[in-house]
């Protein structure tokens, strides 16, 4: 794993691999961060658990469905919409104006 880690960091021009990472600060007397869109709570650790097993179990060698029909039955359920209303899940370039919302 070191040999790897190594061979990709190698690939890295050093001035990116020098750079500072940026980090947004946070005033001291701030009783909860918000200013990241960061959720001061953790996830449950059952959930985390059930979404480890939901990733081990993605098969990371092929592409994704080029036509996601379970996410966009499961939109629309959520959404209460109509499957053929949710279709701007496809795509990011087919996102609806706001008029064409149902």
């Amino acid at each position: 794993m070191a040999d790897t880690l190594e061979q990709a960091l190698a690939a890295i021009r050093p001035a990116v691999r020098q750079g500072k990472p940026y980090v947004v600060g946070t005033p001291p007397e701030a009783p909860v961060k918000l200013n990241q869109n960061e959720n001061p709570w953790d996830l449950p650790e059952p959930l985390k658990r059930e979404l480890l097993e939901a990733f081990f179990a993605l098969p990371f060698n092929r592409y994704p469905a080029e036509h996601p029909e379970r996410l966009r039955r499961a939109l629309a359920e959520y959404l209460d919409w109509t499957p053929e209303a949710s279709s701007w899940a496809t795509a990011r370039t087919s996102w609806p104006s706001r008029w064409d919302w149902p």
